[in-house]
């Protein structure tokens, strides 16, 4: 994905600095009021930037009413949907989510935020269970899932597993 998406200029209303004082989650430092709302945001984009025909502005405007209004939480919203594009090819949509962010009125100058710290997430190695070591996958790098990590055994009886 090109960084032109985030080139527009920014627009910060009163409303959006007004929500970002508040309560935090001691996790992530966002309300966690705003957490919901950026993951139900998050999945209407999803859904909308998932299908092949869409009306843009009917979705926009769908993502704009699921983030209350919010040009911050669209623009952070944008900034993950950004970098997930950019980690994982797998993630095909993210591009066009993060349009759809963008054109509810998102703000670009929190999505640029967005995208490095949301990169390097994604970037560090997974760990195990309650944070032992990294739980290698299929082809021995960091970053699988436990089930990755179980195979059919050669030489054992049908059925039978083994741990690598």
């Amino acid at each position: 994905m090109t960084d032109t998406l985030l080139d527009a200029p920014a627009r910060v209303s009163q409303h959006a600095l007004r929500h970002r004082a508040g309560g935090t989650d001691s996790r992530s430092g966002a309300p966690m009021r705003d957490r919901l709302t950026i993951a139900t945001l998050m999945g209407v984009a999803s859904r909308h930037a998932s299908r092949r025909e869409v009306a843009f502005e009917d979705a926009a405007a769908e993502v704009r009413h699921a983030a209350g209004g919010r040009p911050d939480l669209l623009g952070e919203a944008a900034g993950v949907f950004v970098a997930m594009g950019r980690a994982d090819a797998a993630a095909w949509y993210a591009n066009a989510a993060a349009h759809l962010c963008i054109a509810a009125d998102g703000d670009p100058e929190v999505a640029r935020g967005q995208v490095d710290a949301v990169a390097a997430r994604l970037s560090a190695p997974r760990r195990g269970v309650a944070g032992g070591p990294p739980v290698p996958d299929q082809v021995g790098r960091p970053g699988g899932g436990a089930m990755s990590a179980v195979r059919v055994g050669s030489g054992t009886r049908a059925g039978a597993v083994s741990r690598t």
